[in-house]
Parts: C-alpha cells; sequence; structure tokens
C-alpha cells in the first residue's frame, strides 16, 4: 500500500508544478501583453494634437445612403 500511496503522491505532485508553471506562463504572458499595450497608447497620444484642441474622427461611411 505504501507504493500505491508514494506513486500517487508523485503524480500529484507533479501534476501540482505544471500548473504552477502554466500559471507563471500566464502571468508573464499578461504582463508582456499589458506592457505593450501601454507603449502603443503612448504611440498614439504623441501622434494626436495636444493643447486645448478638440480631434472629431468620422468614417465616410456615415454619410453613405443604404440603397
Amino acid at each position: 500500500m505504501s507504493r500505491k500511496a508514494d506513486k500517487f503522491n508523485r503524480t500529484v505532485m507533479l501534476s501540482m508544478m505544471f500548473m504552477a508553471v502554466v500559471v507563471i506562463g500566464c502571468v508573464f504572458f499578461f504582463l508582456y501583453w499589458a506592457g505593450n499595450a501601454y507603449d502603443q497608447k503612448e504611440e498614439q497620444s504623441s501622434l494626436k494634437s495636444e493643447g486645448d484642441s478638440l480631434v472629431i474622427e468620422v468614417s465616410d461611411s456615415t454619410f453613405l445612403e443604404a440603397e
């Protein structure tokens, strides 16, 4: 019976380590993704005009009539 318990414990520990690696990978992926989103937001804000101005963007498809 001790051999069965040892095998079960080893399996449980390996599955816990695997899940820990997956969670750590997800955390690093999220941090990488969030960092890139922040960089892109900074680039977009630097392209827009600054000061007391208002920028309105309207799609051309808004003015087309449906037939």
